[in-house]
């Protein structure tokens, strides 16, 4: 499931398009659209052995918890 999430959102685009589309659009950049909301995702974390200091496990302040 998670390959698949991530695969579905690849892109290449550059910094000025980037800001362009934020501006325009309001549509983060697609590395934020997968990285943000798996990173506060504890079954991600369990797939991929993640541990306190990965880049991928903010610490616990900053996690986002919604239930």
């Amino acid at each position: 499931f998670f390959l698949s999430y991530a695969r579905a959102r690849v892109s290449r685009s550059r910094p000025d398009y980037q800001r362009r589309q934020l501006r325009s659009t309001g549509h983060a950049p697609a590395m934020f659209r997968v990285n943000g909301p798996l990173s506060d995702f504890q079954p991600f974390r369990e797939a991929f052995a993640c541990h306190a200091g990965d880049p991928m496990v903010p610490p616990d302040s900053d996690r986002v918890r919604i239930w």
